[in-house]
């Protein structure tokens, strides 16, 4: 996605046409569709913090997030690893959260605690996997990989480390 104040350009090579317009004003943008195949855009607006899910097809907004504290990582996790539930992976200085916006009770809740050692670690990849013995809309993700550099710009210290992380500790 490329982002501005006052439109969002979602680009896809395997869509004719390869690119999208949308008058929604944001700082990043993530877009995901359910099983079904209805189509939803995630954006978030780093000024006022807010996260914002539009129904593409119908223009409309359908859930938001106020954040409290400051976002420095987000995705949309693939509908399998969650029952099939358009969920949001939500990383802050306190830890990961689950943003399900579309659910009743769409409150993120953490997955995970922060630790100290992630504490200065730039997080530049996430992904989960494992299962929870469930099938259908019952199954969920059990474990997570996190990617990681350190927060120091200096080129020797670029490491890039990898994390596991149990959800749900």
């Amino acid at each position: 996605a490329v982002c501005g104040s006052e439109k969002t350009i979602l680009f896809n090579a395997l869509e004719d046409p390869p690119s999208r317009i949308y008058s929604v004003g944001a700082s990043g943008a993530i877009i995901t569709k359910t099983p079904d195949e209805t189509e939803y855009m995630c954006c978030f607006a780093a000024g006022s913090n807010l996260l914002t899910v539009i129904d593409v097809d119908e223009q409309l907004a359908v859930a938001s997030q106020q954040m409290t504290t400051k976002l420095n990582f987000w995705r949309c996790l693939p509908p399998e690893a969650h029952g099939s539930d358009v969920t949001f992976m939500l990383v802050t200085p306190a830890g990961g959260f689950h943003w399900m916006p579309l659910e009743k009770d769409s409150r993120p809740r953490r997955m995970w605690k922060r630790s100290a050692e992630l504490q200065d670690k730039r997080i530049i990849s996430y992904e989960e996997g494992g299962n929870n013995g469930f099938s259908d809309r019952q199954s969920r993700s059990t474990i997570a990989l996190v990617l990681t550099t350190p927060k120091s710009t200096l080129k020797e210290d670029n490491k890039l480390e990898a994390w596991c992380l149990l959800l749900g500790s």
